[in-house]
């Protein structure tokens, strides 16, 4: 299975932190699922294209891969759900709440 399996809980546990973190001191509430978003897509279209130039080891399967893309993406569902419940509660991604004030 490689290495992905070691690694994914770490990425989520400082996505999580970070995430959060930023969500209490950024006045913006998106920018979480854009930097998430745009990671998956750029990791994995790297990833593909490594794959189709031959550019992998010999003990890289692609098989790994393509766990790695619906593991990420099932995360990355989730993570568009939140994205859509609190865009639900912001005007132009400014909670309403600091607005009205």
């Amino acid at each position: 299975m490689g290495r992905c399996h070691e690694l994914w809980p770490s990425q989520f546990a400082s996505g999580w932190f970070f995430g959060r973190k930023d969500a209490n001191f950024l006045p913006l509430y998106d920018i979480g699922f854009r930097f998430h978003l745009a990671t998956y897509v750029i990791y994995h279209g790297i990833s593909l294209l490594w794959f189709a130039l031959a550019l992998n080891a010999k003990q890289e399967t692609i098989d790994s891969l393509y766990r790695s893309l619906l593991l990420w993406g099932f995360f990355l569902a989730i993570h568009f759900i939140f994205y859509l419940r609190t865009r639900k509660d912001t005007i132009k991604n400014l909670s309403k709440d600091d607005l009205f004030e």
